[in-house]
C-alpha cells in the first residue's frame, strides 16, 4: 500500500485476534440521574459497606421511593478499548439482554420492589465476548403499606371489624325480642 509516509505492507496471516475478553468493572451507581457519595452518613442505612477501589455500595437495599438508578461500567480491552461493545440486563425485570452498544450506561427507572442482579457482559474489538457476565445484586423494599405484617393487620383488622358488626347485630336483635 502507498502512502503519504512511503510504502506500507501487510499481511493478514500475521493479524492476530485478540483472544482475551474484556474485564468488566462497575464504576458508578446514580440515583435520579445524580452522582451519589454513598460514604456520606445519610446513605449508611442502606448499606452495608463501601467498596474501597470504586467508591459502590455493598448490599445495598433502597426503598420504594429510591427505585430509579443509573448503571455505568467499564470494560478494559487494552488493543482498542473505542471498539468496545456491552449488553446488560437487570434480572427479574428485564426479559432478554440489551441491543449490543457501545454505551456503557444503563438507567432504569421506576423499579418495582424486589431484588434484582444487573449483569453486564462485554466484547472486545474482536468480538470475544466475557465468558461470565459481570453480577451486581441490590434489592428495592416495597413500602409499609404492601409488606406482608400490613396485610396481615389490614386483614386481622377487617375479620374484626366484621366479627363486631355481627356481634352488635346480633345484641340488638335479641334486645328487640326481650322488649
Amino acid at each position: 500500500f502507498g502512502t503519504i509516509n512511503g510504502a506500507m505492507m501487510f499481511n493478514p496471516s500475521k493479524d492476530q485476534i485478540n483472544k482475551i475478553p474484556p474485564t468488566i468493572q462497575l464504576t458508578d451507581i446514580k440515583l435520579f440521574f445524580k452522582t451519589v457519595n454513598w460514604r456520606d452518613e445519610k446513605y449508611s442505612k442502606y448499606l452495608s459497606g463501601v467498596n474501597p477501589w470504586f467508591p459502590l455500595p455493598q448490599n445495598l437495599k433502597l426503598t420504594h421511593d429510591m427505585n430509579h438508578l443509573s448503571f455505568n461500567f467499564e470494560a478494559l480491552s487494552y488493543k482498542a478499548p473505542e471498539k468496545v461493545k456491552y449488553q446488560w440486563k437487570l434480572e427479574d425485570l428485564d426479559q432478554d439482554w440489551s441491543p449490543i452498544s457501545s454505551k456503557n450506561e444503563a438507567v432504569y427507572s421506576r423499579i418495582p420492589p424486589g431484588d434484582y442482579t444487573l449483569k453486564v457482559k462485554a466484547s472486545n474489538s474482536d468480538g470475544v465476548w466475557t465468558p461470565k457476565a459481570y453480577e451486581y445484586k441490590f434489592s428495592i423494599s416495597p413500602p409499609w403499606w404492601n409488606t406482608w405484617w400490613a396485610r396481615s393487620i389490614g386483614l386481622l383488622l377487617i375479620g374484626l371489624s366484621i366479627y363486631l358488626i355481627v356481634r352488635i347485630r346480633i345484641q340488638n336483635i335479641q334486645q328487640k325480642k326481650k322488649n
